[in-house]
């Protein structure tokens, strides 16, 4: 409930900035996105990134709100706050979920087509905060399956995954009027010692201020 509240008040400071924000001209600088849609994640061994072919990509969701500032008509700078669940399966664990809460800062570069259309590519880094999923895993004799928290302590004092993580993220997009397509690719910069998520992301959005 204290996260529910604190993403709540940190979306009503960001509306409210976002509406403060004009130029000496009366145009607004800021604009407010609602953007949701589809994760294709794995959690993939740094050493096997070519060649393991025990962990199988997995379908996920994410959703949040993003907040755009225009430095000039073709530059922008991105961040805000989504929820992004993701994870993988292998052939030994039916499936692992590691579900964020994520921020991402990116330098955007637009070229106008014409009044309401604007092509789009980004890139930049992103942090993230991991706030729950599950691991689904067989019993040992094998009759049924367990359900253990994925970051909480649950083998030998240790935690299963590192809660923090940041890393890359790559991307492009388009912008009707507005409505926003895009696409999105993120690799961790670290995750532990071993191991990275990869996310391909496909986003739909709406701007609401």
């Amino acid at each position: 409930m204290k996260r529910l509240i604190a993403v709540v008040l940190f979306f009503f400071c960001l509306s409210l900035v976002c509406n403060a924000q004009e130029d000496n001209a009366g145009e607004k600088k800021i604009a407010l996105y609602v953007r949701g849609g589809l994760n294709i994640t794995n959690h993939i061994p740094m050493s096997y990134l070519t060649s393991d072919d025990t962990q199988e990509w997995c379908h996920a969701y994410n959703i949040g709100v993003t907040c755009d500032y225009r430095k000039t008509e073709n530059f922008l700078m991105r961040t805000g706050v989504q929820y992004s669940a993701k994870g993988f399966k292998d052939v030994y664990v039916p499936y692992t979920h590691l579900n964020y809460l994520e921020m991402p800062v990116l330098a955007v570069f637009q070229k106008p087509l014409g009044n309401l259309v604007n092509l789009e590519a980004q890139a930049g880094i992103y942090f993230a905060y991991g706030i729950g999923g599950e691991r689904k895993e067989e019993t040992a004799n094998g009759d049924g399956y367990i359900y253990n928290k994925s970051f909480k302590d649950n083998y030998n004092g240790r935690p299963t995954y590192k809660r923090f993580d940041w890393g890359w993220n790559v991307g492009a997009g388009i912008n009707v009027g507005r409505v926003y397509i895009g696409c999105a690719y993120e690799v961790s910069a670290f995750f532990g010692k071993r191991h990275t998520n990869h996310c391909i992301m496909a986003n739909l959005g709406f701007q609401i201020l």
